[in-house]
């Protein structure tokens, strides 16, 4: 979560929107590839922002469709907490259930989305 979605979803909240979603596209390549070490320009950023979902994940094969999904979701349950955390505006709007907040992973190979909640 940067600055800009952070202010787009306080923003949101303000204006009445009762219902915020973290989705995240599970692709798995991408997620695949934060199992290892990547240095190639913006991809590196990028990987080392899911690093941290890797870390805390039951399995380490990225050839296991189970290992990958389980990585994109903790990522979207890392997004949600992040979001409490960084914006009091945001966790005193879902302390006072003024919004909801769920997660959802969109799998790009089957066009399924699967909502969640923490």
């Amino acid at each position: 979560m940067n600055d800009d979605e952070l202010g787009s979803l306080e923003n949101a909240v303000r204006v009445g929107t009762k219902l915020s979603v973290v989705l995240r596209a599970l692709e798995r390549v991408l997620h695949g590839a934060a199992f290892r070490v990547a240095e190639l320009g913006h991809l590196t950023g990028l990987l080392g922002k899911i690093e941290p979902s890797v870390e805390g994940a039951a399995c380490r094969d990225p050839k296991q469709d189970a290992c990958v999904s389980d990585v994109a979701r903790r990522n979207v349950l890392r997004s949600m907490a992040e979001i409490r955390a960084r914006s009091p505006y945001l966790a005193r709007a879902l302390d006072e259930d003024r919004v909801d907040l769920i997660g959802g992973m969109y799998d790009v190979s089957t066009g399924r989305v699967e909502f969640f909640e923490k």
